[in-house]
């Protein structure tokens, strides 16, 4: 008798949940795409044009002179340009009507919004950067810009002529728009410790960036998530507690000289300290703390961003 009324009243408060439960507020979200219009013009109309899309593209038009001669030649020069063309063929070819990228990132938003109440959807601008790969992402809190040449599969070509370094390129893919997206807010919304903070200031950083990663991206891998080949991936799970213990041993957690501990902050093709290991590897350690940390924590926001790091590391628990 007693198992059926606990199975009764497990199944009424189920029923109850799912009924009391409001559902995720998902306000859509619209590309507004510079690229677009800007190919559309005519060489022969610049002028006209760029004039009729100015109050559309604030960001890129706002306060240009554009009867200014010299102004609108190297605009006929950027539309005209060959290898423009092709990124543009390619960039419609592979975001069309950009529908999927809106609803990805309509649903990151959501997420976002409850962790951070006070996050509002920033208005979203798509363009042609010529190859600014490390603008390729700019948020300022209100308005979020997009280089999506730089966001293309079979683009390898391009990249290599103007110099974007292999383990960047490797990363210039559609996989990594939206993670590149949301990395950029989680570093604005996540404060960072100041210019003279150590090592484990950093470690718990990037494990606080990589924990909001994982909760408003959940259906991305961790390769992405950590700009990792799956073997990069596989090489910091494996050598956890070895790095780990080097650190310990050559005290330097609390180091402060980045030169010192530049093998575990700096992106780069690898990490010559250990043989195959992956840049960055503050990022992975930091993600373990974290996660741990926000276990006993039952994912308590509030206190992962207010507690100073090495509380989070001590209560955590820590050992690879």
């Amino acid at each position: 008798m007693k198992t059926y009324l606990l199975t009764f009243l497990l199944f009424l408060s189920i029923l109850c949940n799912s009924c009391t439960r409001k559902p995720v507020s998902i306000p859509p979200v619209k590309l507004h795409r510079y690229e677009q219009a800007l190919m559309q013009i005519s060489p022969d109309s610049i002028s006209y044009g760029l004039k009729a899309i100015q109050k559309e593209f604030p960001l890129y038009l706002e306060g240009a002179d554009l009867n200014d001669t010299l102004n609108l030649l190297r605009i006929s020069n950027f539309i005209t340009d060959p290898i423009v063309i092709e990124c543009y063929k390619k960039i419609n070819e592979t975001y069309k009507s950009g529908k999927q990228t809106e609803e990805t990132l309509a649903k990151a938003f959501a997420l976002t919004r409850s962790i951070f109440p006070h996050f509002k959807n920033p208005t979203v601008f798509t363009y042609i950067s010529y190859f600014d790969y490390m603008n390729r992402i700019l948020y300022l809190d209100s308005i979020l810009s997009i280089s999506l040449e730089l966001y293309l599969n079979g683009n390898d070509a391009f990249y290599n002529s103007v110099g974007i370094p292999r383990y960047i390129s490797s990363r210039c893919i559609p996989e990594y728009l939206v993670p590149d997206v949301m990395r950029s807010i989680a570093t604005r919304l996540i404060r960072k410790g100041n210019p003279s903070s150590n090592l484990l200031e950093e470690i718990i950083y990037q494990g606080k960036i990589l924990f909001f990663l994982n909760e408003v991206l959940p259906e991305v891998s961790n390769e992405i998530k950590l700009a990792y080949t799956p073997e990069q991936l596989s090489w910091s799970e494996t050598h956890e507690k070895e790095v780990w213990q080097y650190l310990m041993k050559e005290n330097l957690l609390y180091e402060t000289n980045l030169f010192k501990v530049k093998y575990f902050v700096n992106d780069g093709p690898g990490n010559l300290l250990f043989d195959g290991a992956p840049p960055r590897l503050t990022q992975y350690l930091g993600w373990q703390i974290v996660k741990k940390y926000m276990k006993k924590h039952k994912n308590n926001w509030n206190s992962l961003l207010q507690e100073p790091a090495q509380k989070i590391l001590k209560e955590s628990s820590y050992k690879p």
